[in-house]
């Protein structure tokens, strides 16, 4: 699922909680469903229609979407395939991390609201739906 993206963080603050609390309640009204994990700055969205994990991490300022796509591929195609996909993402971008292509989007956390985290995580699934073919 990749949790242990964001899992090394040593200390989580008052703040992170207070986000992910209200992350929460956004993701409630629009009736998505998310499970918790053992940090309580980080949550796991299931798309329902694709079946595809979006890991909320809540930051002080910013709320990090992140989805672990594929292994890195290397080879210079491969790349170009990414490089040309990001610009067609409307919310977010493709990233290469430890070994592994990461689709990722940030977000300010002061003034979201349920349709921006909405878009974010619609266009992060659709990315991935749309370039499903090249990232296997």
């Amino acid at each position: 699922m990749g949790k242990n993206m964001a899992m090394v963080q040593s200390s989580i603050n008052e703040k992170e909680i207070q986000v992910c609390n209200k992350v929460k309640n956004l993701l409630i009204d629009l009736d998505l469903g998310f499970s918790s994990t053992e940090r309580p700055d980080i949550l796991v969205v299931t798309e329902p229609e694709t079946n595809t994990d979006v890991i909320i991490d809540a930051e002080e300022t910013v709320i990090c979407l992140r989805m672990i796509v594929c292994d890195e591929k290397k080879n210079i195609e491969f790349y170009r395939k990414l490089l040309q996909a990001n610009a067609f993402i409307s919310h977010g971008h493709f990233q290469i991390e430890n070994g592994k292509v990461i689709l990722a989007d940030n977000l300010e956390a002061e003034n979201l609201d349920a349709n921006e985290l909405e878009a974010s995580i619609a266009s992060l699934v659709t990315a991935v739906a749309q370039n499903a073919e090249w990232l296997e």
